[in-house]
């Protein structure tokens, strides 16, 4: 398929009401453009002709006001094509063509009922309200593109999640930065984990100017690799609401987490029961911000392996949990996405790879919450594999 096909495919597929701003008068001149350099039967570049759709953040003209973007790079490429973002120019060097803005209208913070999450998981299956949900996924369902770049947020992935599409959000330094001096960095969108870091890798080959935390690790050299190659862990953290702990509630197992449960015990994976940062409610309340002030922890106990000492303050959040993946392979936390109180009871671990810098997998259908280590992204991303494959065998079984 040529690229003018391509982005007119886009064109045929993609809702307008889903987008701030379209670009797709420059996106067919660039597609008419990469067809002259690149005739049939010559070398493309990795991402030649393949439409794209990024978050409106991304680009400063459009941006929110929270300062999301990154101070322009200087760029080898023309007036027409520059984006005047570091991230999206170089997947455009790379072939990319932007079809339009974008940007996400839901998190979980405004779902109004425990039922939202499952409307919008219905949408995604007959389009009814395509304007009140992610144009990310929609756009990717309707087969409009098939990649997009947007801004960390851990509540919209929850949300993709939610909508079936599995999340990957990168360790900051590994992946480019998207607000420094703060704690965002680029999210790649995409159908499976495998092209997600597929995409990933391709801004680490090249280098992101302009980001003085972008660190051009050589290992490993690609992960989209390792997002194929399943890997059995061997100690995990399950991740308990400590809500309940504190309540001497029974530790009563919701569907998703006795699915987990069951397929951990069938491996005799080794678990270690890790505590919250006392109660969800309470540490999502006593933040500042988005999550990067110091957790209003100081009136609970913590526990984050139990019979541990408790922790307060940021720094002793992050050096905890650094001790828990030094052994353990992952955290786990499974999460029923169709329910707005079982998704707000793990807020906790959803919100610590932005307070200390750690990588998180989603997976939709096995409804599971993944954190790693810190630049640990292949690992992750071999034990989600595995998390995806197993979750899903038992499941057909």
């Amino acid at each position: 398929m040529s690229a003018v096909d391509a982005v007119q495919a886009t064109f045929d597929h993609l809702d307008p009401s889903w987008l701030i701003e379209d670009r797709f008068d420059r996106a067919l001149r660039q597609a008419e453009d990469c067809d002259r350099r690149y005739p049939p039967g010559s070398w493309l570049p990795p991402l030649a002709g393949v439409p794209l759709l990024v978050d409106a953040r991304l680009c400063p003209s459009r941006g929110s006001s929270g300062g999301t973007s990154v101070s322009p790079a200087s760029v080898e490429l023309s007036n027409d094509e520059a984006y005047h973002h570091p991230i999206v120019d170089a997947l455009v060097r790379d072939g990319a063509i932007v079809v339009g803005l974008a940007q996400s209208q839901i998190s979980t913070s405004n779902l109004a009922s425990a039922d939202d999450l499952s409307k919008h998981h219905a949408m995604t299956k007959d389009f009814s309200s395509p304007g009140q949900s992610d144009p990310f996924v929609l756009a990717l369902r309707a087969g409009a593109v098939v990649a997009g770049v947007s801004v960390d947020d851990p509540e919209s992935m929850l949300v993709r999640a939610a909508m079936g599409l599995d999340g990957y959000r990168p360790t900051l330094g590994f992946a480019p930065s998207v607000d420094y001096p703060n704690e965002s960095t680029a999210v790649l969108v995409a159908s499976t984990l495998a092209e997600q870091a597929f995409l990933l890798d391709r801004l680490r080959a090249m280098g992101v100017a302009g980001d003085p935390r972008f660190l051009p690790h050589s290992n490993p050299k690609s992960l989209a690799s390792f997002a194929m190659s399943a890997m059995l862990p061997s100690r995990i953290a399950r991740w308990v609401d400590d809500d309940h702990r504190r309540g001497n509630e029974p530790d009563i197992q919701t569907t998703a987490e006795a699915r987990v449960m069951g397929v951990i015990t069938a491996h005799d994976i080794h678990v270690d029961t890790m505590g919250g940062l006392g109660s969800s409610r309470a540490w999502s309340s006593g933040i500042e911000g988005d999550g990067l002030g110091e957790p209003g922890v100081g009136e609970h106990g913590v526990s984050w392996v139990s019979g541990s000492e408790p922790v307060e303050g940021r720094s002793s959040v992050i050096a905890a949990v650094d001790r828990v993946l030094a052994t353990a392979d992952a955290i786990v936390a499974p999460v029923s996405l169709r329910s707005a109180n079982d998704v707000e009871a793990t807020a906790m671990v959803w919100r610590l790879p932005r307070l200390a810098n750690l990588p998180m997998v989603v997976l939709a259908d096995a409804e599971l919450i993944i954190v790693g280590s810190r630049f640990g992204d292949a690992h992750l991303m071999r034990i989600a594999a595995w998390f995806s494959e197993t979750i899903r065998s038992t499941s057909l079984a």
